[in-house]
């Protein structure tokens, strides 16, 4: 599970939701909030994830209308602007508070990316290490839970799990909650 509550995270839901209209039918978010979707969209995700941890000038000062350089709006455009000064809507907003999201977003790319490491490591040697997770708030490195074992509570399909990872087949739902 990766979870993400704060303004600025309708930015990347919203761009998560066009990444997955070319893998899937998200039609169903406007109706039930929730889509199903192919693993394969992980990586396409996870990038641009990696392109809110350094946002344009252009729109650095928006706060509610951050766009990644992954998001169309941004690509082929000069994004030569040296520094932009903040609207008079969003005036209360600090610098650091823009640095604070962008440290953010890379934090969760990086467990992204980590997670979808170890989905390879399955796929390629059939083999897992758990990652560090919370049963509150997705993947953590605070150590208290470990994914997936952690979330497999019967003992015996465990260790059916850890003989033989690629058996098994994960799913993935993407919740906008918003």
């Amino acid at each position: 599970m990766f979870w993400d509550c704060h303004d600025t995270a309708r930015a990347i839901a919203d761009s998560w939701t066009k990444i997955l209209s070319k893998y899937t039918d998200v039609s169903l978010l406007a109706e039930e909030y929730e889509v199903v979707f192919p693993q394969s969209a992980l990586r396409e995700m996870a990038s641009c994830l990696f392109s809110y941890a350094v946002l344009p000038e252009r729109n650095r000062f928006e706060y509610l209308d951050l766009c990644g350089y992954w998001d169309i709006e941004q690509r082929g455009k000069q994004n030569n602007i040296p520094y932009k000064n903040k609207s008079e809507k969003f005036s209360w907003l600090e610098w650091e508070h823009i640095y604070d999201d962008e440290e953010h977003f890379l934090y969760k790319a990086m467990l992204l990316r980590s997670f979808i490491l170890e989905l390879d490591r399955i796929h390629y040697e059939n083999k897992y290490t758990p990652l560090s997770a919370d049963k509150g708030d997705g993947l953590r490195t605070d150590g208290k839970y470990l994914l997936p074992d952690s979330f497999i509570l019967n003992k015996i399909d465990l260790k059916k799990y850890q003989e033989n990872p690629k058996a098994y087949e994960w799913k993935f739902c993407f919740v906008d909650s918003y």
